[in-house]
């Protein structure tokens, strides 16, 4: 096996020890560069980017070559990979005597292109262990060396053995070149094969059954029903996660296992529906012999079109036209159930709703938990949650005119949250969770967002940003940052979490808002809210049913939210604590700062230090000294940082932190001082 050895930035240098390099002509200089030994480089090849290239026969060899050159390169040799069921079975003769005819009918539906290669297995998929591929029986590799063979196609290989010289393709077989990977192959009544592509097949000779491949599973045909039946393993294959609708099997007893595709309807269609015929096993028939299967129409051995549309199908697209069940693969336009790289789209073609529940059929086979990347949920389409369901969208949600109903469950996101209206998500009592690495963003056409319980679980220092206000009965704050910027975040209930690297960033603007709304309880309630430098929290106590919103920013300014900004003996910084519709209230408040904030003359008799106050209504009021308006007023406390509080307090507006060591008059705002 060829090994590549990348060191960047700079020249790549390549080591390796191979049989076969690549030499690169540039213009008058060559270099040589190793590449994977494959049965398409058998033979001069021309690449009319920089140069042309012919191969040599050398033992090792070391070089320089500059990164885009071998970028370039790798991305000439880099091959397009099939999908799952960009290819189906179509015939299959089991020869279960001496004649060694074995054959196998494949139609492609995607190109495969010159230098493709394709394997087929006999072993099956978790025949011993779970996870595991079994190891006792054969793996063959086809590698397409003729020009492109385009969908529709249908190729056959005959054969069984352990060498290449085994085994034949048709109806171009110099067109192939068969390789023997591993073991033999060897097919028996009742067995079953995979056909799998773009990765490297591991037999783990050191334990029996536990094989690996890290490509693709494209498809699998089995002459009885599925099954993990240990007792006989070598005939016997579980179905590979998320390929039950691409996969074939007979769940009526079958004599002769000389079968191929007949009954069924040979008209124009989609690979979705093409799939769907061939994997309906009454549009199979089975054959008594070699002869009568071979002599048969379709004659797919002889070479054979099926007439299959080359329109396209958009991965991902909901069509339900089986029932609601997000887990069952038939109801999606691919035939395959999404993961965490797959787009999905809910349009209104869809004949029925989409519903994620954990208690519905192939459920546990994605552990409860449906997954995408990006969620797109369009006009007139539903997707409902129920029981214990989980959604976990790795990419950006739209509810674009859609509905998205959350009677339970939960929903983590990773991307970008935005809905066109405020109808398109019902939050029921369902738990939303933002978890990305990066920023994030919550977004409303019509600048209002409603959650059940919201989660952010972020990365330290990174943050969810509010592009429309937000209403939660339930946050749980447990990492990251919650940007408000000008928008609310309203918690009707309960708010959990919050510390000194965990909090509620405030638009540092004393002419902006933003603010977070909450209702304290008769214990203290923390609002854990600071600007992006400074985590400067308010605790919260009230007996009664009032709600407080509550912002924070630099300075502290002579009119409240305008006019000069003060210095000397100073906190610097101010809370703005209002009642949301109250009248008036009574309440205990607790101020929070860093000595980062402190102006000198604050930090040098800070023991003396005051909470003041300014009703912020712009008509002149004096910030007043809160000791002269009661009589439960503390001291600062802590050691960076620092406190204050004042109990009994029923104004509420401005609050800031002052030192009462001096006498200062700003214009006609006064602070008193006694």
């Amino acid at each position: 096996m060829t090994k590549l050895i990348f060191s960047i930035p700079g020249y790549v240098r390549t080591y390796c020890s191979c049989s076969h390099f690549l030499t690169f002509y540039p213009g008058n200089d060559f270099q040589n560069f190793p590449v994977l030994q494959h049965p398409m480089l058998s033979e001069l090849m021309r690449w009319n980017y920089w140069g042309s290239f012919r191969f040599e026969k050398i033992k090792k060899h070391s070089i320089k070559l500059s990164f885009l050159f071998v970028f370039l390169l790798l991305n000439t040799f880099g091959l397009a990979q099939l999908k799952p069921g960009n290819v189906a079975v179509v015939g299959v003769n089991i020869e279960d005597d001496s004649m060694n005819n074995d054959q196998i009918s494949m139609v492609t539906f995607d190109t495969i292109t010159t230098g493709m290669t394709i394997e087929i297995t006999d072993n099956g998929w978790q025949q011993t262990y779970p996870d595991r591929w079994g190891n006792q029986e054969g793996v063959i590799s086809l590698t397409r060396t003729g020009p492109d063979i385009n969908p529709g196609f249908v190729f056959t290989i005959k054969g069984t053995g352990s060498q290449p010289s085994d085994f034949s393709m048709s109806p171009d077989g110099n067109n192939w070149s068969v390789d023997m990977v591993v073991g033999t192959f060897d097919l028996t009544l009742n067995d079953q094969f995979w056909v799998l592509q773009g990765g490297h097949w591991s037999n783990n000779s050191d334990s029996t059954d536990k094989a690996t491949y890290d490509g693709n599973i494209i498809t699998g045909w089995s002459a009885p029903e599925w099954n993990n039946n240990y007792a006989n393993p070598l005939i016997n294959s579980d179905v590979y996660p998320n390929m039950n609708c691409l996969v074939f099997s007979f769940d009526v007893n079958v004599k002769h296992q000389k079968l191929k595709y007949k009954n069924g309807s040979f008209q124009n269609a989609s690979k979705r529906e093409w799939i769907n015929r061939i994997t309906d096993y009454n549009n199979w028939k089975d054959f008594n012999s070699t002869s009568s299967y071979e002599n048969s129409n379709p004659d797919y051995i002889q070479g054979y079109m099926l007439d299959v549309s080359t329109d396209s199908i958009t991965d991902g697209i909901w069509y339900g036209d089986k029932n609601h069940n997000w887990f069952d693969c038939a109801n999606w336009s691919d035939l395959t159930v999404p993961g965490e790289e797959s787009d999905v789209y809910m349009n209104s073609h869809a004949q029925r709703y989409l519903e994620i529940d954990s208690d519905a059929e192939y459920s546990g086979l994605f552990n409860d938990t449906a997954k995408c990347r990006n969620l797109t949920v369009n006009e007139d389409s539903i997707l409902l949650f129920n029981n214990s369901d989980q959604l976990d969208i790795s990419g950006n949600l739209l509810i674009n005119g859609g509905k998205l109903i959350a009677n339970s469950g939960h929903i983590s996101v990773r991307g970008n949250w935005q809905s066109v209206d405020t109808l398109g998500f019902f939050r029921g009592d369902g738990v939303v969770k933002f978890y990305g690495n990066s920023q994030q963003t919550i977004a409303n056409d019509q600048a209002r967002e409603y959650f059940n319980q919201l989660e952010v679980e972020k990365p330290q220092g990174t943050k969810l940003e509010l592009r429309a206000n937000v209403n939660t009965r339930n946050l749980n704050l447990i990492s990251g940052h919650v940007l408000l910027d000008t928008f609310n975040l309203i918690v009707d209930d309960s708010l959990e979490g919050g510390d000194q690297q965990n909090y509620i960033i405030t638009k540092n603007d004393h002419a902006s808002g933003g603010y977070l709304f909450l209702e304290p309880n008769d214990t203290e309630t923390l609002f854990p809210v600071g600007t992006e430098n400074n985590y400067t929290p308010v605790s919260i106590s009230n007996s009664g049913t009032e709600v407080f919103k509550v912002r924070t920013f630099d300075g502290i300014f002579e009119n409240g939210y305008s006019g000069s900004a003060l210095t000397g003996d100073i906190v610097n910084r101010t809370w703005a604590i209002e009642l949301v519709n109250a009248d008036s209230a009574v309440a205990n408040i607790k101020l929070q700062w860093n000595k980062s904030l402190e102006e000198n003359e604050f930090s040098i008799d800070r023991d003396k230090g005051v909470m003041i106050f300014n009703s912020g209504k712009g008509m002149g009021n004096d910030w007043a000294d809160w000791s002269l308006l009661l009589s439960k007023s503390q001291p600062p406390a802590g050691t960076n940082p620092f406190t204050i509080q004042s109990l009994d307090v029923n104004h509420f507006g401005l609050f800031g932190v002052h030192n009462r060591c001096q006498h200062i008059e700003i214009n006609t705002s006064k602070i008193y001082h006694y």
